[in-house]
This record gives structure tokens, C-alpha cells and sequence, in this order.
């Protein structure tokens, strides 16, 4: 998430889920008080999204902990096996990201 505010349908378009599911989580993050929402201006109907200070704490938190087990996890892997990922994983990025038109 962005360090300045942002609407749902960015969101939903990062993680590739439904905006109901988006909506769900939204919620879940606003009650418990990681995420801010305020009414958008610009259009009166959608909020605008902004993580609070606690959320943002914990995403600095977490995601490097993510990270770090992923690198353990990729460490455990052998280098053939990573290396043939690459090329694969590039393609199916690509796809969705033209889906998206990004």
C-alpha cells in the first residue's frame, strides 16, 4: 500500500483479488485500526485508504520477515530448480499484467 491515499480499485488490482474480497479485507484492517479510511472528494462515493502509523509499523515488520523466509526457503532449493522458474514465472507475471493494462 501506498504511503499517500488511495482508492479500493488499486488495491484490487495489486493482489488480483475481487473487490468484495478487497472490501472484506479493508474492513478487517480498518476495525482493527491498521488502516484509515476518509471520504474521496473527488467523486463523493469511495474512500480514500491510508495506512495508519500501527499499520504501517507492522508492514515494516513483516514484510522483512517475509522476505527473509523466502530467501530460506529459496536457499533450501537447488540452483536448477530456481534458475527454471525464472523464465516461467516472467511469462505468467507478464500475462497478468497485460490483463490489467499495466
Amino acid at each position: 500500500m501506498p504511503s499517500s491515499p488511495t482508492t479500493g480499485s488499486p488495491a484490487a488490482s495489486w493482489t488480483c483479488f475481487p473487490r468484495c474480497a478487497i472490501t472484506m479485507r479493508l474492513n478487517a484492517l480498518q476495525a482493527l485500526r491498521l488502516l484509515s479510511r476518509t471520504a474521496n472528494p473527488a467523486d463523493g462515493r469511495s474512500s480514500l485508504l491510508i495506512l495508519t502509523d500501527t499499520g504501517a509499523a507492522l508492514v515494516d515488520e513483516v514484510i522483512p520477515a517475509q522476505l527473509a523466509f523466502e530467501d530460506a526457503l529459496l536457499a533450501e532449493a537447488p540452483a536448477w530448480a530456481v534458475e527454471a522458474l525464472v523464465d516461467p514465472l516472467r511469462a505468467l507475471t507478464s500475462v497478468w499484467e497485460q490483463g490489467r493494462g499495466n
